[in-house]
């Protein structure tokens, strides 16, 4: 099922730019964000995103809800045995 995404306009002060999913508590008004549109995957969101903006990656808090609930705490992979849908971008729980 395909979700709505969104990416803030400006970055973090560590320069990052956040991925959220529609309905984050996180996400910022319509003027700081850009609207990526409906996507199958929040891998393919996050790709999106960084057409734009490099240093995307996805929101700590919406993320959880995306995919999160299946990764390991090493951030190496999923507990099902499947390599993790953000690779090397995502944050380590």
């Amino acid at each position: 099922m395909a979700n709505l995404y969104f990416v803030d306009r400006y970055p973090q002060e560590d320069g990052l730019h956040t991925v959220h999913a529609d309905g984050c508590t996180l996400v910022p008004d319509e003027d700081h964000r850009l609207n990526l549109g409906f996507h199958d995957t929040p891998r393919s969101a996050l790709n999106d995103a960084r057409r734009f903006y490099i240093r995307a990656h996805p929101c700590f808090y919406c993320a959880r809800a995306w995919q999160f609930g299946l990764v390991r705490s090493d951030g190496l992979g999923r507990d099902d045995g499947e390599p993790s849908p953000w690779g090397s971008t995502e944050p380590v729980f």
